[in-house]
Parts: C-alpha cells; sequence; structure tokens
C-alpha cells in the first residue's frame, strides 16, 4: 500500500479509496434464484382507505354565492380571485359554521342537516383574496371533502 493511503480506509480487497470509490465500477450484486413460495390469503382492511364521498344532490343558492363557487371550481386557465370576505359568506349562507382559530387560521363546521359531518380547516390569504394555486388547493380541498363540484351549484 502506497505510504498516502495508509490510514486512509479503502474499499475491500480492491485500494480503492472510498472518495474515489464513485468512479470504479464495482458489482457488489449477489446472483438471486426464483423461490416459489405458496400465495397468501391477506386480510386487506378495506375500511382503512377512505371512501370517496358520495356525490353531493345540488345546491341552490343566491347568485353571488354561484359566482364564488363558479370561480373556486373553473377549470379554465385564466381564473379570477375570491374575495376571502366573499368566500366566508358563502359558506355562511350555506350554513356552516365559522370559528377563528388563531390569527389568520379559520375552521368551517358543515350544518348538522349536511351528510357529511367533517369540519374543513382553511389559512386565509395574506392579502385576504384566493387567487393562484389556492383556488385550486381550495377547491380540491371542498372537492375531497363534501364531493362539490362547480355543477353542484344551481342559481336559486
Amino acid at each position: 500500500m502506497p505510504r498516502y493511503l495508509r490510514g486512509v480506509r479503502t474499499h475491500e480487497n480492491q485500494g480503492i479509496p472510498l472518495a474515489r470509490r464513485q468512479c470504479a465500477k464495482i458489482s457488489l450484486s449477489t446472483p438471486t434464484r426464483r423461490v416459489d413460495v405458496a400465495p397468501r390469503s391477506r386480510n386487506l382492511n378495506v375500511a382503512a382507505v377512505p371512501a370517496p364521498p358520495p356525490p353531493p344532490k345540488p345546491i341552490r343558492v343566491k347568485p353571488a354565492t354561484a359566482e364564488v363557487f363558479s370561480t373556486l371550481f373553473d377549470k379554465a386557465e385564466a381564473r379570477g380571485s375570491v374575495p376571502w370576505v366573499n368566500f366566508e359568506a358563502a359558506l355562511a349562507e350555506l350554513g356552516f359554521s365559522v370559528i377563528p382559530k388563531f390569527g389568520s387560521v379559520f375552521t368551517f363546521f358543515p350544518p348538522d342537516d349536511m351528510s357529511i359531518q367533517k369540519p374543513i380547516t382553511l389559512h386565509r390569504p395574506h392579502k385576504s383574496r384566493i387567487e393562484g394555486h389556492l383556488l385550486l388547493i381550495f377547491a380540491r380541498r371542498l372537492n375531497r371533502l363534501y364531493g362539490w363540484k362547480q355543477e353542484t351549484f344551481q342559481i336559486a
């Protein structure tokens, strides 16, 4: 072993310093063989996977509320923006209770007559306008939790 490599850890039986090991072509794999194993019956817990919410019935809302949800669930490239106050008012019209948690975090509790009784917690944007990627995030979360789409809301 050269004098400059004394005390330096080297790769097994090759004398290659560990720092230069990436450059060397070393095969560390071992040959494998196929082993036939009898299939085991697995007890998969299907209840652990959350089921998608059932499709909601159409909800009759005021034109201002329909506009909020239309902007929120719009699939066009150029989406608008929704003021936080209008979003909060739209959920309040649907019967949601708005509870501020801390700072700019709000929890919306659904009304008792809704089939899905899960609250949703959202962070109010700093400019108090829901726009850009936040529109997509809010729409996706509302869709996953309540099954809402643009077609769910109809003008009364």
